[in-house]
């Protein structure tokens, strides 16, 4: 007879607190008097839309499906997020086979989850500043070379430099692909 594992909570039912929260969330700043990122008081209502870089509208997923710009993000995200998924998995062990501690190993896999925190809040917080498909490309080269370098460190310290610059990039891709993929299809087609 095989045994059922029975939660203590139903996973299906949100939690009081997640629904208390939900009371205070509002979808569009201009409700609480704010402006979205990149636009300033001074421009109209006109204007807003037409110079903030972001399209109110969107396209519908049956049209993006047709462009090259969303089967280039869609195999970004999906390539690097598998790879990322199995490369995190097996971090420590693979620093363990190059002749350091599973310590070691441990310590390169912190590295690499404390700066992507530290560079998702940092660039998080400078939101609509840049371009942002230009920030994104520059954060797939800086993992990439990472990636490349960090495969036979030499030393430790190599190791753990490796895990800060790898840390970064990944922070900024985590950061900006919601607002790359409003930049390219517009606000409503980011859900």
């Amino acid at each position: 007879m095989v045994g059922v594992l029975r939660m203590p909570y139903s996973v299906s039912s949100p939690s009081p607190e997640l629904m208390i929260a939900s009371l205070f969330l509002k979808r569009d700043p201009r409700v609480t008097g704010q402006l979205p990122d990149g636009e300033n008081a001074s421009i109209g209502l006109e204007g807003k839309h037409s110079n903030s870089g972001l399209h109110e509208t969107g396209v519908s997923l049956r049209e993006a499906i047709h462009t090259r710009q969303f089967w280039m993000i869609a195999g970004m995200y999906c390539s690097f997020g598998f790879c990322r998924s199995t490369f995190l998995a097996h971090l420590p062990a693979h620093v363990q086979d190059l002749g350091f501690s599973l310590a070691d190993g441990a310590n390169v896999l912190a590295v690499i989850t404390g700066s992507s925190m530290f560079s998702r809040i940092r660039h998080g917080a400078r939101g609509g500043q840049n371009r942002q498909q230009k920030g994104f490309m520059i954060s797939f080269a800086v993992t990439t070379i990472s990636l490349l370098w960090g495969w036979q460190p030499t030393t430790c310290g190599s190791s753990i430099f490796f895990a800060f610059v790898f840390g970064v990039g990944w922070g900024n891709q985590a950061v900006l692909r919601f607002s790359l993929t409003s930049e390219v299809f517009g606000i409503a087609s980011l859900a």
